[in-house]
């Protein structure tokens, strides 16, 4: 057990809140896509840390790494994500 008041499902739950927020903030802050069910603009994704080899190496955008955790591509990606 990770805290007497928290427990796994507790921790489970957070964390897909805070995957359904920012995918929320994704579709507000770029729109909406025509590729998918609700699919977010891929210069959003790239504004907001998508996985990207060559800013990652050529400007040292470290963080790159553990940003694209928490992006999801459209509707279906985030479902399927949290399911699992």
């Amino acid at each position: 057990m990770l805290c007497p008041k928290f427990s796994w499902l507790s921790v489970i739950c957070l964390f897909s809140l805070i995957q359904i927020l920012i995918f929320i903030s994704e579709i507000s802050l770029g729109g909406i896509s025509n590729s998918s069910l609700l699919a977010a603009q891929q210069q959003t994704l790239t504004s907001m840390g998508d996985k990207d080899p060559l800013l990652m190496r050529n400007k040292y955008e470290i963080w790159r790494f553990f940003t694209p955790i928490f992006l999801h591509v459209n509707l279906v990606h985030l479902l399927s994500n949290l399911l699992g």
